[in-house]
């Protein structure tokens, strides 16, 4: 850049505004809406201006300049490309999220210094295929990479290295060991293990036996006629197998009801076989029968 065009950067006589002027003009556009492409690179900014009238703007190079912060793409929904390395930044606060669109996220060479900040501001961004946060504070974190790549599960490069399988897997085991844990126990056609239900042991039910003794209805009295069971009565053993036997009537019990509550699919459709044909009503005196309908209904 020569010395002349910086003194009127310093100046303020030359502003992002104008620049782009500048390349539209050269591009014969007259119409904001018509500007897709804006470069700025290397240009000495400190600031920029609100892009929000550029709405259909897709790629936007700022890099190598001096800009602090990003308050001035709140409004450019359709960006897809953003260059910001080799800046002054040292924050992102609010000023990306709303970019769901994007897929390439150029911000290295940075003052970038919490990691927490590009978890808020990129993990919405389900497109972002290529991101660049190297040379910034925060790359020394020592889960750094791993961190990324969990909250941005869509990318593919990350600091010009290509996210592997082994990596994906690896991140699953450090940040989602639960989730992790739910899709290894679902089978796609394939057999899966049955978790056993938990049977109460006998400690447990002489002391609730002991605690809280158990009313039933009396086989050989009226129903209204009510005993206490207790210990000495009824062997442990034989409330353990009682309870195993309601247990398999409740798993039953539970099936036939859901099976109840299925919805009923009905199918209906005309049978033409008995009507006449249109020549065969002309020539005949009879007008010829109404098509029965049937309805098949299924469970």
């Amino acid at each position: 850049m020569a010395k002349k065009e910086e003194t009127k950067f310093r100046q303020g006589l030359i502003t992002d505004t104008s620049l782009i002027r500048e390349q539209m003009k050269a591009m014969n556009l007259t119409r904001d809406v018509d500007v897709q492409q804006i470069h700025l690179g290397n240009r000495q900014l400190e600031e920029v201006s609100d892009l929000r009238r550029y709405k259909y703007l897709s790629i936007l190079y700022l890099n190598d300049n001096k800009i602090r912060e990003v308050a001035f793409l709140s409004r450019n929904y359709n960006l897809t490309e953003l260059h910001l390395n080799n800046n002054n930044l040292k924050s992102l606060a609010g000023g990306l999220k709303q970019l769901h669109s994007l897929k390439v996220l150029a911000l290295h060479c940075n003052q970038l210094t919490e990691l927490a900040d590009i978890g808020s501001e990129c993990k919405y961004m389900n497109c972002l295929n290529y991101l660049n946060l190297y040379g910034n504070p925060l790359a020394h974190h020592p889960y750094y990479r791993y961190f990324v790549i969990f909250t941005i599960p869509s990318l593919k490069h990350f600091d010009r290295i290509e996210v592997s399988e082994d990596e994906r897997k690896t991140v699953n085991e450090i940040y989602d060991d639960k989730a992790e844990t739910i899709r290894k126990s679902i089978a796609f056609g394939k057999r899966t293990e049955k978790q056993e239900t938990q049977m109460p042991n006998e400690d447990y039910l002489n002391d609730r036996n002991q605690r809280y003794p158990v009313y039933t209805n009396s086989l050989t009295s009226d129903r209204s006629t009510r005993r206490e069971i207790t210990l000495s009565e009824t062997n442990t053993l034989e409330i353990l197998e009682r309870t195993r036997e309601m247990q398999k009537l409740n798993e039953e019990a539970a099936v036939t009801k859901r099976s109840m509550k299925r919805s009923v699919m009905q199918f209906s459709m005309f049978d033409w076989s008995g009507i006449k044909k249109h020549e065969e009503i002309r020539l005949g005196d009879d007008e010829g029968s109404i098509p029965t309908i049937t309805t098949v209904k299924i469970k």
